[in-house]
């Protein structure tokens, strides 16, 4: 199963941040991986080499990162 983007997105105020792997029908790929602060979720989710949706805290849409190529 090839990885087609990553969703980075808020937990809550014990978890924080949460990236999560989705293949193109968008199902989850493993576990989310957490970090405390949002950029550095932004960071783990453009390591993947494919493109990150940034959700916002309240669950919006707020942006894509294109993968590098």
């Amino acid at each position: 199963m090839l990885a087609d983007r990553t969703h980075v997105f808020y937990t809550d105020s014990y978890n924080g941040w949460a990236v999560a792997l989705l293949d193109k029908d968008e199902f989850q790929i493993g576990q989310a991986e957490y970090t405390y602060r949002k950029s550095d979720a932004v960071e783990l989710a453009k390591e993947y080499g494919v493109d990150a949706h940034i959700f916002g805290r309240d669950g919006i849409y707020q942006r894509t990162i294109k993968a590098s190529a």
